[in-house]
């Protein structure tokens, strides 16, 4: 293979598991970021560079509403797998970001474990909303290496896996793919996803059912392999998995660039793949395009542009994550600005078109902070989540997992809440969530940990659940779940001074910010440790350079380690 590939966040000689990679020396020996392959992009963590060049720079959007006031919670983390904590590296990566499913409180979860001599894939879930897990269940049946599974549940509840697998005798990856019917018991034999494209490689999978049992798996394709570009193509089963279809290409790109990290989703007989493309710079940098078929992935129609940015240089969109429900929803990781930001298209029409502007989901856009691996998720009721890494705490360069929603079928969305329960200036990293919701709206989401060994190579994965917290323009929270963490403001409308009361229910970083209702950042009243307990503030309608604001509407945010709440705030000069 002439393709060389390196890594851009830390050193290429340092490695965190043991060698799968047979064929080519040149990939490293297990990554130290999970996206290893990716050659062209920038690493998340990266600073604004300077002198960066742009042309027709297209403004950010944002949309942060009186939705703000709603929240969730998310509690205590939990520890999945069940080897030795901080003895190997165990990762939920998947290309699209869907790795985690839920019905009800029965929460399902595959990831690539390093336990053994070789990478493979292992299986858990919890049947109590997360708060428990069970024994891991070892998914795939060969020690030739086995990573970046993606996972999908059926009506019936079946459960479907997909990985990137090292078993064949050139030792080119390819996709496999196991199923299990006894609720992970156990699963069947692993099956071999597309054998007609002979041995050219293929990796990072993405998978989904519909109602009738049809088995989709997207994926990166060479079998082209024209001066080393991959394709996206997908397979089809319509047995449930027992045998699959001969794969159909997706990308309709006649150039030999790239097409990477495909995302799928499925409703009915309809289709719907996003993915990371390099068309419209020689392979410099990449949008994100979609495609749909609406025969039951027989064919795929003409591929549509999903970000806003052509004729800006300088500048990628990547790492893609689809959801549907009457709409389409695409978030994806983004430097227009110059540091990665999230994010977020949606279609009204099926995938004829996205929306435009692209918004930004993140409410610190626009510090030199980054985000990026977005894991998108939707309800039957309008709801939209997303979470992703973030190092907007910027203490030692680790990364965090933040989340933001929807309420409104993706029209606006939250202010950006911490899942997980380290502490803000914590050094653990932290690393690519993925996302599930249930029908009722509780959101379940796991991620790469590095908490047992801080500064070391080894990951665990951790979960934690979150509740939807209601909010009541100008009052409290109503049915606060923890009534030790609370904010109100008074008087409220105010003239030129308001107090902030609120409680913490422990000693923490707490953050208490006021946004207008742009999203930006007016003011930072409280940004240090504190006791906790009651505690009170007093703004008095200024921002941080001390100019006074106009009359409107305002947001104080309390943030503590894990939990936010949020308060609107009514300023009349």
């Amino acid at each position: 293979m002439k393709k060389i590939f390196t890594l851009l966040i830390f050193a290429a000689n340092l490695c965190l598991a043991q060698d799968i990679m047979i064929s080519n020396p040149t990939e490293p020996c297990g990554p130290v970021r999970q996206d290893y392959w990716l050659s062209k992009k920038a690493d998340i963590g990266q600073r604004t560079r300077a002198g960066a060049e742009t042309e027709k720079a297209v403004p950010r959007s944002k949309a942060f509403t009186a939705a703000a006031l709603d929240s969730y919670d998310f509690g205590t983390n939990v520890r999945v797998n069940d080897n030795p904590a901080g003895t190997s590296f165990e990762s939920v990566y998947s290309s699209g970001g869907h790795s985690m499913a839920a019905r009800g409180d029965t929460v399902y979860l595959a990831w690539r474990s390093d336990r053994n001599p070789r990478s493979t894939v292992y299986f858990d879930k919890s049947t109590d909303g997360g708060q428990t897990w069970g024994t891991d269940v070892r998914i795939t049946d060969s020690d030739s290496g086995a990573i970046m599974p993606a996972l999908a549940v059926g009506k019936d509840g079946t459960i479907y896996v997909s990985w990137t697998d090292y078993r064949d005798p050139s030792g080119y990856r390819h996709i496999y793919f196991a199923k299990s019917t006894n609720g992970g018991t156990s699963f069947l034999p692993s099956v071999r996803v597309s054998a007609e494209s002979g041995e050219m490689p293929q990796q990072k999978s993405s998978i989904a059912v519909n109602d009738s049992g049809y088995v989709f798996i997207a994926y990166e394709d060479w079998r082209n392999y024209t001066a080393t570009a991959m394709d996206i193509y997908c397979s089809r089963s319509t047995n449930g998995g027992s045998s699959f279809e001969p794969a159909v290409r997706v990308d309709d790109c006649t150039d030999s660039v790239d097409q990477w990290l495909p995302s799928i989703a499925v409703k009915d007989s309809i289709v719907f793949i996003s993915w990371t493309d390099f068309r419209n710079t020689s392979d410099l940098y990449s949008d994100i395009y979609f495609a749909r078929s609406i025969d039951n992935g027989e064919s795929y129609e003409t591929n549509i542009l999903v970000n806003d940015t052509i004729g800006q240089v300088n500048r990628s969109q990547w790492s893609s994550s689809i959801a549907v429900d009457e709409y389409i929803y695409i978030g994806f990781a983004d430097n227009r600005d110059g540091n990665y930001d999230v994010y977020y298209a949606k279609s009204n029409d099926g995938g004829l078109t996205f929306t435009t502007p692209n918004l930004n989901l993140i409410d610190a856009a626009g510090q030199p902070y980054a985000q990026g691996y977005p894991s998108l998720a939707c309800d039957d009721s309008g709801g939209v989540y997303c979470a992703w890494e973030d190092i907007r705490n910027d203490y030692n360069n680790a990364r965090q997992i933040y989340f933001g929603f929807s309420k409104n079928y993706g029209d606006s969305f939250s202010f950006n809440i911490h899942v997980d329960d380290r502490p803000l200036d914590d050094s653990a990293w932290l690393f690519t969530p993925t996302i599930c919701v249930n029908k009722a709206g509780k959101v379940f989401s796991a991620w790469d940990d590095g908490r047992n060994n801080i500064g070391g190579t080894k990951y665990d994965i951790y979960t934690t659940a979150g509740t939807f917290v209601n909010g009541v323009a100008g009052q409290p929270i109503e049915n606060n779940p923890n009534p030790v963490f609370r904010i109100q403001c008074y008087p409220n409308p105010f003239n030129n001074r308001t107090t902030v009361d609120y409680q913490i229910p422990k000693t923490g970083m707490v953050t208490l910010k006021v946004y207008n209702i742009s999203g930006q950042v007016v003011s930072v009243l409280v940004n240090n440790i504190q006791q906790g307990g009651p505690h009170s503030v007093k703004w008095d309608g200024k921002d941080d350079q001390g100019r006074e604001i106009s009359s409107g509407i305002y947001f104080a945010r309390l943030m503590t380690d894990n939990s936010t709440r949020t308060n609107k705030i009514t300023l009349i000069r």
